[in-house]
């Protein structure tokens, strides 16, 4: 996987603030803050570093498949669940 240029996860959303392990709050910007959509947007925003993770993997499959693996499902539907449930 070529290296990501954002900041590397894990990230969690509490409420609608994103924080990565052990640092102060990231500095995300998002649009419409103070609009019920907020929550979901900072769980979607969250879930970035996993949704490209596991998207690599969909996207360049390992040499000797042209399938995901069953690893690679399960990686993806987590990383799904995280952007879609607090």
């Amino acid at each position: 996987m070529s290296t990501p240029q954002f900041t590397p996860g894990p990230w969690e959303a509490r409420g609608s603030t994103i924080f990565r392990e052990g640092e102060a709050a990231l500095s995300v910007a998002i649009a419409v803050q103070y609009r019920k959509e907020s929550v979901a947007n900072a769980l979607l925003i969250a879930a970035a570093p996993d949704l490209y993770a596991a998207l690599w993997n969909f996207a360049y499959p390992g040499p000797y498949t042209e399938q995901p693996t069953q690893k690679e499902m399960r990686v993806a539907r987590a990383a799904l669940k995280k952007a879609t449930r607090p």
